[in-house]
């Protein structure tokens, strides 16, 4: 900062002006004693927050501001939500979103993903008028019987037929600049044997064949898996879906099929794979 010794961190850029307003830490993220997650044969999940300086939360989803409420005691929840909280210090920039998803009562038998917008109206807008190259900013949540994980992501359209569906095909990115460049976690129950554990990007699959099975896609490559070892294909896993609190349905998670997907099944360098994309019309 301009007369200033040292490293600070701004909220936004500032090219071709002084740099001010400049801040010597970020505020640490807050803490849920409550893990997030999913519940069962509960009649409410009570969420108590920890951290520094004034925390501020929201529970529809939105990503919380100085203007939010502040948290001042527990937050009871009695049905599945989404509670986002961040702190604010004095002479700190605000720290990062806790995202935490509750699953309560739902008595699903699959696993669970939370996918938390920050911006809902975005989303929307981008869903609904199909606008692919278009990214919304957002946080991933996993919640399985043996493990799970949240990690911050970009959120976009995916796919060409889905697009025209009541279900609709989306992709997701990891960034470091979003908090995290990879996610790593066994995600196909396959780390024992070798299997990829790190991925840059994931699919949330609807189903393309929306009038019929779902599940055709899907089939086609375990079946192609399971004949062998050879065969590259995308690794799925079915789980329900809910996007900022609301239920959407069964879809797939599956590995998006790209360079970095190829370099970690193959375990080969990134800038040595090259995809292309074959259309074959009849």
């Amino acid at each position: 900062m301009d007369g200033e010794a040292g490293w600070f961190f701004f909220s936004s850029s500032s090219p071709g002006s002084a740099n001010g307003n400049g801040a010597r830490r970020l505020s640490d993220t807050p803490a849920a004693a409550e893990p997030d997650g999913i519940y069962e044969d509960v009649e409410a999940v009570t969420v108590t927050l920890t951290g520094p300086g004034e925390i501020h939360f929201t529970t529809d989803g939105s990503v919380p501001t100085a203007a939010s409420a502040v948290y001042t005691e527990p937050i009871t929840l009695t049905k599945t939500g989404v509670v986002r909280a961040i702190a604010f210090e004095p002479d700190a920039l605000p720290s990062r979103v806790l995202t935490l998803s509750y699953i309560i009562n739902e008595g699903h038998a699959l696993p669970v993903l939370s996918l938390v917008t920050d911006d809902a109206r975005a989303f929307t807008n981008m869903y609904q008028n199909k606008k692919k190259g278009v990214a919304v900013l957002g946080c991933l949540s996993l919640y399985e019987s043996d493990g799970g994980f949240t990690i911050p992501c970009d959120i976009k359209m995916h796919g060409e037929t889905s697009l025209d569906l009541p279900k609709k095909n989306l992709s997701v990115r990891f960034r470091g600049a979003y908090g995290q460049e990879t996610l790593s976690y066994d995600l196909f129950d396959d780390g024992a044997d070798g299997g990829v554990t790190e991925f840059n990007n994931l699919l949330l699959r609807a189903g393309q064949d929306y009038y019929s099975g779902i599940i055709r896609n899907e089939l086609c490559t375990e079946l192609a898996c399971a004949a062998s070892d050879n065969v590259v294909v995308s690794r799925n896993k079915y789980c329900v879906l809910y996007i900022d609190g609301k239920y959407r349905g069964i879809y797939a998670l599956g590995e998006k099929m790209n360079e970095a997907t190829y370099a970690h099944r193959e375990g080969v360098s990134r800038s040595s794979v090259t995809v292309e994309l074959c259309i074959k019309r009849y």
